[in-house]
């Protein structure tokens, strides 16, 4: 599936699906790594499919990209790929990348309750 410059697109599915462009500007009297992003963020899950992320020139130098997938007995969307490009260095790092077992992807596990997301569940 890896390939020299990107994963082998005869194992991946592309199809054009709508989704919200949300850009984000660095302030002026702020720093980053990143001085602009654009995010493409799928209308039906909310989760970002792609990331463009520009360094202090305004160069595009990192893309990220989740491959995402339906689990429709759940129902739920989720990605079955993560790969991180970066253009300048010519080079990417993928994570996720479920092999041939069955069930690498657990979704069996309770909902947490509603303390699970104070602050005070940080601590714990």
């Amino acid at each position: 599936m890896r390939q020299v410059g990107h994963i082998n697109p005869a194992y991946t599915r592309h199809e054009l699906h709508r989704v919200w462009v949300v850009e984000g500007r660095l302030k002026p009297t702020a720093r980053h790594v990143y001085s602009r992003r654009t995010l493409y963020l799928d209308e039906d899950s909310w989760q970002a499919a792609i990331v463009d992320q520009y360094d202090g020139r305004g160069q595009l130098w990192r893309v990220s990209m989740a491959y995402l997938k339906n689990y429709y007995e759940l129902p739920t969307t989720w990605s079955a790929l993560d790969v991180f490009h970066d253009l300048q260095a010519r080079r990417y790092h993928v994570q996720n990348l479920e092999n041939q077992a069955p069930g690498t992807s657990d979704f069996s596990q309770p909902v947490p309750g509603a303390n699970a997301f104070k602050p005070a569940a940080v601590r714990r």
